[in-house]
């Protein structure tokens, strides 16, 4: 692998718009994401809960709120 050009520093990591992201998701949901892999994972097991704190998390303003984030979990996109 590469040289590594540069890394945030753990004050810039924890002030990060993805760190804010978990932090939301671990205390809607009761969990201990702590870190992008396992945010990911979750992500992908939970796709429906994903889109919906993602929506709320990001203040989305529509003209209605959605009934359900994702149509259907066998086709994508279906968010």
């Amino acid at each position: 692998m590469g040289k590594l050009l540069w890394k945030p520093t753990p004050d810039v990591m924890a002030h990060s718009n993805i760190a804010r992201f978990m932090d939301f998701v671990n205390r809607k949901h009761g969990l201990s994401i702590q870190d992008y892999w396992q945010l990911h994972q979750w992500s992908i097991e939970r796709v429906p809960d994903f889109w919906a704190a993602l929506w709320e998390f990001a203040g989305i303003v529509a003209s209605r709120s959605f009934d359900n984030p994702v149509d259907d979990l066998d086709k994508f996109p279906g968010t």
